[in-house]
């Protein structure tokens, strides 16, 4: 079941209360996602404990109350971990920006990669595209964001950042090409203002 329920389930107690529920009153297996909120980053980082949690819901759109992740929805493609919480995780965002599950690029090969491994993937993307997202994990996607930038990024728990670049061609991305837009994750929503 999703998390934007009335209350939302963002917080341990719903969360047990709808746990509660359905104790007793299921015949199969059952899990419930959490909702991601501004306000529950560091509950986020304790569900891999929580039994009966099946993965965290982030929600893009506007029609979910507070269960929101309100920036660019443009993205032309997505590459993605195929680890489980990742994927998950990968195709909640799409859905929220309409973007189709099954263009989703899954790769084995991001799962704790190298930023050699990350910018292979970045580098290989038609130039017919002009935006695209890569769902990663720690310290890859941190390494990887002051390779292109500068910037060193400790990437907390759904922490997203906008890199922009002043190319047209993606094999042209490679060390501090990149501008550090903007950071954000469910507790903080900052402009960053670098020097180009």
């Amino acid at each position: 079941e999703m998390p934007n329920t009335n209350p939302p389930t963002s917080n341990l107690i719903e969360f047990n209360k709808k746990l509660q529920l359905a104790k007793n009153r299921m015949h199969s297996n059952y899990a419930f996602y959490f909702g991601a909120t501004p306000e529950n980053i560091e509950q986020l980082s304790k569900l891999k404990d929580v039994e009966g949690c099946c993965g965290v819901k982030l929600f893009a759109g506007s029609s979910t109350g507070k269960l929101l992740v309100d920036k660019e929805a443009d993205i032309e493609k997505v590459i993605s971990s195929s680890a489980k919480r990742t994927t998950q995780t990968s195709i909640a965002l799409v859905k929220a920006i309409n973007y189709p599950i099954s263009d989703i690029q899954f790769e084995d090969t991001i799962y704790h990669s190298s930023v050699t491994i990350m910018m292979q993937f970045i580098n290989d993307v038609d130039n017919s595209i002009d935006t695209m997202m890569l769902v990663a994990h720690n310290p890859g996607i941190s390494m990887l964001c002051d390779y292109l930038c500068g910037d060193f990024f400790e990437f907390p728990t759904l922490g997203m950042v906008k890199i922009t670049f002043d190319t047209q061609d993606w094999q042209e991305i490679f060390r501090d090409t990149g501008s550090l837009e903007w950071v954000d994750y469910p507790k903080m929503s900052i402009k960053i203002q670098t020097n180009i």
